[in-house]
């Protein structure tokens, strides 16, 4: 009896399913050996930006040098302990051409009602890309940058004349990998320790490998996580060196995120009326005031500094039915237009100037509502 011979090749679905196999292992493969060298890529992308970020802050940091004659306070603390500005929103106009820093208040503290609205805006050239944490749970934009505490500190003004270590071993600021603070905060500074990329509380960045740092010559280099202690003792330790109470910090850590978790602002929800004239700004007209009723009918916050409320005044004011606070200039009121600033249920922080009877009208007028007043000598008039 005769037997065909056993067909040695594969029926054409085996193949199809071998040759799939293959080609998946030979993705799978190529996978392998190109992910490292795309995340390589990233990573010295993401250094290079963070390394131009140094730059531009050492640049204006030197240019505010220049201009002051010291490098920019690192926190304006007054002696009631009240903390109002820090080094970054010195270095505004240093940094960006942006009008942002003349909407700033400088008499009030960056969370003021006056001015947390301009800080709570996301500083790109302020973070190290390739990490997510751009905004507080309040919805402040953060800094991902903190300066040396021994150059920028408590009601600091210190120059390159004060660094007799030179100018090359002493630095300004650097990448820190975690508890990140808003950049309008007044204690924007931290110690140069090791070991890098350690925690929240460390300098670093999301390379995981080193820390960039910018020099007080304006350079920026790269310290690996292995440097040497005694080369960042010296870089901690060099002069000038400040006292601890002018480096300390208060207890306070900031919740951070991607987004803030609510929204920043309400839109049209304030209103400024800014003027930049040194000779003197002109004062503003309740017809001015009427016109910004029309546009910004939620208003919540209203900065006129130059607008003297009367009666007339009053009545326009009452109409914004969600204005929370209000910086103007001089109140004068009848009964009347007390009666008609009284309707403001929602205002709840006043800016004014005026006489001490009328200040104790309007915190009777308005008993829900703090009142910042700038006493007028009635003998002077």
């Amino acid at each position: 009896m005769q037997t065909e011979p056993a067909n040695s090749e594969l029926s054409p679905p085996g193949r199809y399913w071998i040759n799939i196999a293959i080609c998946g292992g030979c993705v799978l493969l190529l996978t392998a050996i190109l992910l490292p060298a795309v995340q390589k890529a990233r990573n010295a992308a993401r250094q290079t930006q963070s390394k131009n970020n140094l730059k531009q802050f050492g640049l204006g940091l030197h240019n505010y040098h220049d201009t002051h004659g010291c490098f920019p306070i690192g926190g304006d603390i007054k002696t009631d302990g009240t903390a109002r500005h820090g080094w970054m929103t010195r270095c505004v106009p240093y940094l960006e051409s942006t009008p942002i820093y003349s909407w700033i208040d400088q008499d009030y503290a960056w969370n003021h009602p006056f001015n947390n609205d301009i800080f709570q805006r996301d500083w790109q050239g302020g973070r190290i890309p390739g990490d997510d944490a751009k905004f507080t749970s309040e919805g402040y934009g953060l800094i991902h940058y903190l300066a040396n505490p021994n150059v920028m500190h408590r009601n600091s003004s210190i120059n390159l004349n004060s660094m007799v270590d030179g100018i090359s071993r002493n630095w300004l600021l650097g990448e820190v990998s975690g508890n990140f603070n808003p950049w309008g905060y007044p204690f924007n500074w931290r110690p140069m320790a090791l070991p890098f990329n350690s925690g929240n509380g460390s300098f670093g960045n999301p390379t995981e490998d080193n820390v960039q740092i910018c020099l007080a010559d304006g350079s920026v280099t790269t310290l690996a996580n292995e440097v040497s202690s005694v080369a960042v003792e010296a870089l901690a330790s060099a002069k000038p060196v400040a006292s601890p109470d002018q480096t300390s910090v208060p207890p306070k850590s900031f919740t951070v995120a991607a987004e803030p978790a609510t929204p920043t602002s309400v839109p049209h929800s304030i209103a400024r009326f800014e003027c930049h004239d040194k000779g003197g700004c002109p004062p503003i007209t309740n017809q001015e005031i009427k016109a910004t009723l029309r546009n910004t009918p939620n208003m919540e916050r209203l900065v006129a500094r130059t607008w003297d409320v009367d009666d007339t005044g009053a009545a326009i004011m009452a109409q914004f039915t969600h204005l929370k606070a209000a910086s103007v200039g001089r109140i004068e009121l009848t009964p009347e237009g007390l009666l008609q600033l009284s309707q403001i249920t929602s205002l709840k922080t006043l800016f004014a100037s005026g006489t001490k009877q009328q200040r104790n009208q309007l915190a009777t007028t308005l008993p829900g509502c703090s009142i910042n007043w700038k006493l007028i000598d009635e003998s002077r008039q």
